[in-house]
This record gives structure tokens, sequence and C-alpha cells, in this order.
């Protein structure tokens, strides 16, 4: 994606491949291209500030896609404990709802988590080694249909390479293409900017103000 806000198709050859998983937990991804090779960082668990080794975009697809029991065994307990949570507040009960709220942040603590921006010696924004050509995009909050709504016109676009569910159902993670490929944290920041404006503008979807570092982690499933 460029740091304006034109929609030309970046990729003419680009090949779309649209895979559901159940009714909203899918991954659109389209690409055969040169993104698919690049190199992200990988951490064990979201605390921690060293990744444990490097993989390509194309191997997180195929993670998330069809994920190995070492994440959907976390995946599934911090499902559960969102469900909980929800019921809890819905029904009025805060205590027991505040309670849940940090069980379930506990738990997605555990999950595995990428940055989507490159890779890093250690997650800090200073420490970017090589840049994706990718920024993470995270819309959160949305109701089964806005969530259903959202996915439609995201695949369809040109700068969106794959998307997929957040770990509270709630949400859509991804990633966007970003042209020309920032060399730091603050190019990062220019073209997250333009990516913001870009959906607002064009389908009314607000990104999470937090994911603006090049360093962001995203969670897997």
């Amino acid at each position: 994606m460029s740091h304006g806000t034109n929609t030309e198709t970046p990729m003419n050859t680009t090949l779309s491949i649209i895979t559901e998983i159940e009714d909203t937990y899918f991954v659109s991804h389209k690409s055969e291209g040169q993104e698919m090779n690049a190199y992200l960082s990988y951490f064990d668990y979201a605390k921690t500030s060293v990744p444990s080794k490097e993989i390509t975009v194309a191997e997180l697809v195929k993670m998330i896609r069809n994920p190995p029991l070492a994440i959907i065994m976390p995946f599934s307990k911090a499902k559960a404990a969102h469900a909980e949570y929800k019921q809890l507040n819905e029904s009025g009960a805060t205590d027991a709802a505040f309670d849940a709220k940090q069980k379930y942040d506990a738990l997605k603590q555990k999950l595995p988590a990428v940055t989507f921006g490159g890779t890093f010696p250690q997650r800090l924004n200073k420490e970017l080694k090589d840049h994706s050509g990718l920024m993470v995009i995270d819309i959160d909050h949305l109701t089964k249909n806005a969530l259903i709504k959202a996915r439609e016109s995201l695949r369809a676009d040109p700068y969106i390479l794959f998307l997929y569910v957040s770990p509270s159902g709630e949400g859509l993670k991804g990633a966007m293409r970003i042209d020309p490929i920032p060399c730091d944290d603050a190019e990062h920041k220019k073209a997250f900017t333009a990516a913001t404006n870009y959906l607002k503008e064009t389908y009314g979807l607000t990104l999470d103000s937090q994911c603006k570092d090049v360093a962001r982690l995203s969670f897997l499933c």
C-alpha cells in the first residue's frame, strides 16, 4: 500500500483464494507473490520479548488455516474465558466479569504471536532487522453481522493480504501491504496513518491505534 489512498490494484496477477472455516472463522489470502516469502518473528508466548524463530508469511497462513495442537489448546481456553466474561458482563455481574476478564487476558498472553512488521532480535521498535512490507490490521468490537460485512469488504481489497478472526471472536486481524517498504518505525507509523485513513474513508472501519508500532505483536488464531 502506498502512503496515499488511491485504490489501484498493486498486483494485477494476484490470485484470490478464499477459505471459509465455519461461518465467520476464515482466512482470506490473496497472493502468489513475494510477500508470502517475507519473514516474521515468532514468539512462543506473547509475554516473551525474544523470538523463538523466524517464519515466512506463507508458513504463518498455513499455521492459521491448520493450527497445531500447541496453538489450539491455549486458543480454546482463551475463547472459553472470553465467552464467560461476555456472559457475566452482559448479566451485570460486575465483580465476576472483572475476574473473568483478568482470566481471559492472562490466557491470551499464553498464545503464540508474531510481529507482522518484520523480524527483530528483540521485540523493540528500534530493533527492527528487516521489514516485511506488511503491517498488522486489527479491527475490534464487531458484532457478528458487522464482522461478516467487514470480511466481505476486506477480502476483496487489493491491499489486504490475509485476514483471520481474533481470539475474542469479535474482531478481525490481518496483514496489509505497504509500498514503499518502511525502513524504520517512524516510516511504519506514517504508513499506519495512511492505512487508518484509507480503511475509515473506504469502509467506515476503525483500526486499533495500538497497532501503529512496527514491533506490534499479533496473537495467532
